[in-house]
């Protein structure tokens, strides 16, 4: 046995030793297992050659080779307290999630266990207002997750129902997963006509095209796409069909000319120009057989000492006939607005009596109307100047003179 001095303290102890008497270093050989000549007086490494200590000058005995102690935290008590740390890490997430309702109901629940979940909901979870807070955000948090996973085109629209499924059925979540099903519906609607639009494009189908290519959503990924088509398509459809519409008006076809109309805005939607298009080819569908104008208005006024005992408005008519037969009656509505274009009254108005050749008018001037004196749209209409009235007349029956008769 040698004297050596202990690498931690300097004492003197035994090169048998595995602790130090003095500083109560324990000495462990390193995974190497490297010997290495030390100095008996001071401790300090010696290569093999020395013959004194080049620390402290002490003759070198090569005869007592001694292990170099590891200053090192030993390797094998580092990893016994690491698994020591890992397992009571572990065992008290274990314990923090049983003891967390919110966490344990999410553990149930996405373990297909929902009716041991809704068992814990109501009885450690329903009426405490911040842990129903807490469990809907996280479950809203994982129903997002599907539809992005949708939107991704990392799910597809079966796999995300399917998801959402156990959420729909719950009472925590089934109210906000209503809505992602109807965002998963919509997008999928979406892409469904995205998809049908360009195989009507490639069909020359442009209005099926336009109405799917419409129904995609700004959060489709094909939105932009769509935008661009509808955009590069509506200009040719709508200028095409505008002068289908104004052919069919030309030949007297008004009813296919607003029918053509109609078609656009249900595609494009409404707008001013197209509505006064309809406006136009329904007075002129009127007027296809036969046109009715009020030239004038006048008034009678009440006068019992002539044997007038009430008011009266006088108008002046031209009746042209557009047809290619003679027309010997026309029956009609005749509505009167003001000159707001607000409707004022509508009243019967039939043309009897008179024949008129094709391309022929007739002028009316002994239609009257009987004005009550305690109504206010007929004292309205009596007392009107004629310039601040708008008459429109509705052909509602033509007879010709060859018995047949028509309703336009």
């Amino acid at each position: 046995m040698a004297i050596i001095k202990c690498p931690e303290c300097g004492q003197d102890i035994s090169d048998k030793a595995k602790k130090c008497i003095h500083c109560g270093k324990v000495f462990v050989e390193e995974e190497i297992g490297k010997v290495f000549v030390v100095c008996a007086e001071c401790g300090a490494e010696l290569a093999e050659t020395d013959e004194y200590c080049p620390n402290c000058g002490c003759p070198v005995s090569k005869n007592n080779p001694v292990q170099k102690k590891s200053k090192r935290t030993p390797v094998i008590i580092i990893t016994i307290v690491g698994v020591i740390i890992v397992f009571s890490i572990i065992g008290f997430l274990v314990i923090k999630m049983n003891a967390n309702p919110v966490q344990k109901y999410i553990r149930l629940f996405n373990g297909n266990k929902s009716e041991e979940a809704m068992s814990l909901y109501n009885e450690k979870i329903e009426g405490n207002t911040e842990l129903i807070n807490v469990l809907e955000k996280q479950l809203n948090l994982e129903m997002d997750d599907i539809y992005k996973q949708y939107s991704r085109k990392k799910l597809s629209y079966e796999e995300s129902i399917k998801k959402l499924e156990n959420y729909l059925i719950n009472e925590p979540s089934n109210d906000y997963a209503r809505s992602i099903k109807q965002k998963l519906d919509d997008l999928n609607h979406s892409r469904i006509a995205y998809t049908n639009a360009v195989e009507a494009e490639k069909s020359g189908d442009i209005s099926t095209a336009l109405k799917n290519y419409i129904e995609v959503i700004k959060e489709d990924e094909s939105y932009t796409d769509a935008q661009t088509k509808i955009k590069s398509l509506t200009d040719t459809y709508k200028s095409q069909l505008l002068a289908e519409a104004e052919n069919y008006s030309q030949n007297k076809q008004n009813t296919k000319a607003i029918e053509t109309i109609e078609q656009i805005i249900s595609v494009l939607g409404s707008s001013e120009d197209l509505e006064e298009l309809i406006e136009k080819y329904t007075n002129l569908k009127s007027e296809e057989y036969v046109k009715v104008v009020v030239e004038d208005k006048s008034e009678t006024p009440m006068d019992s000492s002539n044997w007038i005992f009430n008011n009266y408005a006088n108008f002046v008519f031209l009746i042209t006939n557009n047809s290619d037969k003679t027309v010997v009656g026309v029956e009609g509505v005749l509505t009167v607005n003001d000159l707001f274009g607000k409707k004022i009254l509508s009243m019967g108005c039939d043309f009897t009596g008179n024949t008129i050749d094709p391309g022929a008018s007739y002028r009316e001037s002994e239609l009257s109307y009987e004005c009550n004196q305690f109504i206010d749209d007929d004292m309205k209409l009596f007392n009107t100047r004629f310039e601040d009235l708008q008459f429109i007349y509705e052909v509602t029956s033509i007879v010709f003179s060859d018995g047949s008769s028509i309703e336009p």
